[in-house]
């Protein structure tokens, strides 16, 4: 059978994630194969959490670089979503965002700084992002998600993942503290920088930070040294 086969956490998960709750499920057996290696990859993070020294108490948020901080603000965006979706048992989109959480966790360094040939700590974000991860995926998938939350937990007095508090959102961890600013140059993208959200409707501290930059420089006032800019257009809230 199909369960014995491939597993019922990874049957139920093809099942939810195929097609919406209202709508007719065209069944088939080959993609179950995704969600198999969904767990696995899954599987793989919480191995990395457990093998690695875990960090001390008195974390500093301050010290979080650039990456962990994008990575808390797609943990929480994440919840979020999760969230709104299970309210509404749109079961296929959640399984979509968590999937989507897994690759940007599976993208980045588990450890707690750069210099990763060195560190043996895990990120608090990551290890966050991780726990986050099992327990809004346990709901579909009851019994791995149970497992990983042991595993997660070994050598701690620690409840089923079940009798554990849903992850809140953060609304502080929404916005990105920069964005990616495209730029045009007489209708073609020519480079991006990266700016300050805080100052995205400030049109002219934009202008500056462009001209400023290396690429600015180079496309402005070398490339097209010899033409004058006749007009600046400012579109999507200044990320163009």
């Amino acid at each position: 059978t199909t369960i014995n086969n491939y597993g019922a956490d990874a049957t139920r998960l093809h099942i939810l994630f195929k097609a919406p709750v209202s709508e007719v499920l065209e069944w088939e057996d080959a993609s179950i194969v995704g969600m198999q290696r969904w767990i696995a990859r899954v599987w793989r993070m919480v191995e990395n959490v457990i093998e690695k020294v875990q960090p001390t108490s008195n974390q500093n948020m301050n010290m979080f670089s650039k990456e962990d901080k994008e990575t808390s603000r797609i943990i929480n965006i994440t919840i979020k979503e999760v969230t709104a979706d299970y309210e509404d048992s749109k079961f296929n989109t959640a399984v979509s965002s968590l999937i989507k959480l897994t690759n940007h966790l599976t993208s980045i360094s588990p450890y707690q700084n750069e210099n990763t040939s060195k560190s043996t700590i895990i990120s608090p974000t990551y290890e966050y992002g991780v726990k986050t991860l099992v327990k809004m995926m346990a709901p579909m998938a009851p019994s791995i998600g149970e497992e990983f939350w042991e595993i997660l937990n070994q050598g701690k007095q620690s409840t089923s993942v079940f009798e554990e508090s849903w992850p809140e959102v953060d609304t502080e961890c929404l916005s990105a503290n920069e964005v990616t600013c495209v730029v045009q140059i007489n209708g073609k993208m020519r480079f991006s920088l990266m700016i300050p959200s805080t100052i995205l409707q400030d049109n002219l501290s934009v202008e500056n930070l462009i001209l400023e930059s290396e690429n600015g420089k180079k496309w402005i006032e070398k490339v097209n040294a010899d033409k004058k800019i006749k007009k600046i257009i400012h579109a999507s809230g200044g990320k163009i």
